[in-house]
């Protein structure tokens, strides 16, 4: 077995080996080095010299596992210098808990996509620093996380990051894209649950301000906390058309009064959805773009916000339980259907349809309620909650 540092290897021509024979190789650091002369199975693991390191664009580290220990980060310049001889994804261990140990990925001088493999990486490791990708999309796939594990795209000005990450039971591919002002949530597969327990820590620092949102995929998220839907921005979107599990998000909007934030909406999912009472600067529309059947909860909206419908014919006695629309009242229903509960009807204070629109209403039982928002032109009919129902005086 040997030990010698990366700037001794580096001066080597030769070095023979039996197949046994061991090398470690100590003070990595920012010069370049060729640690190639050592055989693919004789490197041991090379650590780095001081807490933080950036490889030279020079370097190549052969198949040597690169071993980090608590506090210390190593910051690559190629996508190259993250797999081994074999081209497969280079390992990255932890000693200790892994505290702290970041790996950073400066791409600053790509000219097209790059993908790397983190399957070798330690499940301990605190964090992946995304600096640069030179306006190239750049995929990190087979990541393992947890809450614990902090995801850096403060300093991505451009391009893209996607980050395939597992926490052992469920998938997810996030993306963060800098040239399209866009993140994405892809839940991939049916089951697949992500909640405050399991996501990574995911630091924007404010770089992602204006950003739309996109969920998509079979699975279950939760966005909430830190992690939840910021609205600061006019037009500002959170697409979740794509989505045929469930979502659950707070929306905080802290832009102006009078912007206006989209939240689309498609059939078939389930969606909890609740407006922060604390960030309330702006207005949300909330849009159902498909028919079909709506179900969840909707909850602290407010009176400049609206329910727009754009499916053909939509069903909402599912959301609130029929009970009402989270404080939703004004609808948008254009020459579209429209099936609600009495209650829900009865909570609007406008309803604009244009001709051929049309309300049907369900669960008209012995409560108040007050149906007269909805024109002559437009009102369908009403069917009664249960088998005898006696209307209320006020109805």
């Amino acid at each position: 077995r040997l030990s010698a540092t990366a700037a001794q290897i580096d001066a080597l021509t030769t070095l023979n080996a039996d197949a046994t024979g061991n090398v470690d190789v100590t003070a990595l650091g920012n010069n370049a080095v060729d640690l190639t002369v050592v055989d693919t199975g004789n490197a041991g693991t090379a650590t780095i010299d001081g807490n933080d390191v950036t490889l030279n664009s020079n370097t190549q580290l052969g198949d040597f596992a690169v071993e980090l220990t608590n506090g210390q980060s190593l910051t690559v310049v190629t996508a190259s210098q993250l797999s081994d001889s074999a081209t497969a994804g280079r390992e990255i261990l932890t000693s200790g808990d892994g505290t702290g140990t970041a790996v950073g990925l400066n791409f600053a001088t790509a000219t097209s996509s790059m993908s790397v493999d983190a399957a070798n990486w330690s499940a301990d490791l605190g964090g992946v620093n995304f600096v640069n990708t030179n306006t190239q999309a750049l995929t990190l796939n087979n990541l393992s996380v947890d809450s614990g594990t902090a995801l850096d795209f403060s300093n991505l000005s451009d391009g893209s990051a996607t980050v395939g990450m597992s926490d052992g039971n469920n998938a997810l591919a996030y993306t963060y894209d800098a040239s399209g002002d866009t993140i994405t949530y892809d839940v991939a597969a049916s089951g697949d649950a992500w909640d405050a327990s399991n996501l990574p820590e995911l630091n924007l620092a404010g770089a992602a301000s204006g950003y739309d949102y996109s969920v998509t995929g079979a699975g279950t998220l939760t966005l909430g906390g830190d992690e939840a839907v910021v609205f600061t921005t006019n037009g500002q979107r959170l697409d979740a058309t794509g989505l045929s599990g469930a979502l659950t998000a707070t929306l905080e909007a802290s832009g102006g009064t009078s912007d206006t934030y989209s939240v689309d909406l498609g059939e078939g999912s389930t969606y909890d959805l609740t407006a922060s009472s604390s960030e309330t600067s702006g207005n949300y529309n909330l849009n159902l773009t498909e028919g079909g059947n709506y179900a969840g909860t909707l909850a602290g909206f407010g009176t400049n916000d609206s329910l727009t419908i754009t499916g053909a014919t939509v069903d909402v006695t599912n959301l609130n339980s029929g009970t009402d629309l989270g404080g939703l009242e004004t609808i948008e229903l254009g020459t579209n259907d429209l099936s609600a509960t009495a209650a829900q009807i009865d909570a609007l204070t406008t309803l604009n349809a244009e001709t051929a629109g049309n309300v049907d209403v369900t669960a008209l039982g012995n409560s108040a309620v007050d149906l007269t928002v909805v024109d002559t032109g437009n009102a369908g009919t009403a069917t009664i909650d249960g088998d005898d129902v006696t209307l209320n005086s006020n109805t």
